[in-house]
């Protein structure tokens, strides 16, 4: 506001003004803060409606949840062409939790997704068959297939109003073997997240009618997917269903005998 406080020499005078002068600086505080803070919820308003207005999502992803074990892929590229997918990239970590990690390496590392879209006309998540295999060397040991499995689900999802950048791929497989596969169970997930170069790349729609490629810089996880057991209601209700059956058996056995 351009006003300062004068110098405290001690005078009445200045001490009556020193006083005016403070009331008026606490009051243009009092003011001004006021106006921020409703100057930044107005703000924060207006920037959440819009990104609430402007989101458009298209596809859905299966949903697998992240998880340990874990193996870090990085530079992967890829595409899409006729119902057919594909990604290769170069497995880089393997980690049993968040503290613990080893390098993978050797002298040919691969990670590799093929696979066929059941039917690419349909939304996501989709049927699809196809294969994933992963091989390198974790912490020194020996070289050779470190995880592989069969496909059997899907997921791509996009949101339109932020383009390629958001794009995400998640797949469900069946493990089938190699030398981690007993640490990931019976079924394991990948999320793939590809990054698209505006110069080389045509990026991903939100449909599969169109083909798309990626290149180079993307990266991906595979880990073992939790299987869910059975509720407590959904136990009670076989046991139910098999108590009513046995109930109706004996029933007509009675019936027939009498």
């Amino acid at each position: 506001f351009g006003r300062a406080f004068p110098p405290n020499h001690g005078s009445d005078a200045t001490a009556t003004f020193q006083r005016g002068d403070i009331m008026f600086y606490r009051w243009t505080a009092a003011v001004t803060a006021s106006v921020s803070r409703a100057i930044v919820v107005a703000a924060c308003l207006s920037g959440l409606l819009a990104t609430t207005a402007k989101a458009e999502i298209v596809g859905q992803l299966i949903g697998v949840q992240k998880g340990f074990p874990d193996i870090d892929s990085g530079w992967v590229s890829g595409g899409y062409s006729a119902g057919y997918f594909a990604a290769y990239g170069v497995p880089q970590a393997f980690s049993t939790s968040t503290d613990s990690s080893q390098d993978i390496a050797g002298d040919s590392p691969s990670f590799a997704i093929e696979m066929t879209l059941t039917d690419p006309s349909v939304a996501t998540p989709m049927n699809a068959t196809g294969t994933i295999s992963i091989y390198g060397s974790v912490g020194g040991g020996p070289e050779g297939l470190l995880l592989s499995g069969a496909i059997e689900q899907f997921g791509a999802s996009i949101d339109k109003s932020i383009g390629a950048a958001s794009v995400l791929f998640d797949i469900r497989f069946r493990v089938d073997s190699g030398s981690l596969a007993p640490l990931f169970g019976s079924v394991g997930g990948i999320i793939l997240t590809p990054q698209f170069d505006d110069s080389m790349d045509v990026p991903f729609s939100g449909d599969f009618l169109t083909d798309f490629t990626f290149s180079g810089m993307g990266y991906a996880d595979a880990f073992p997917v939790a299987t869910p057991e059975p509720s407590s209601a959904a136990l009670l209700s076989l046991m139910g269903m098999g108590l009513g059956t046995l109930v109706c058996r004996r029933f007509w056995m009675r019936r027939i005998s009498g």
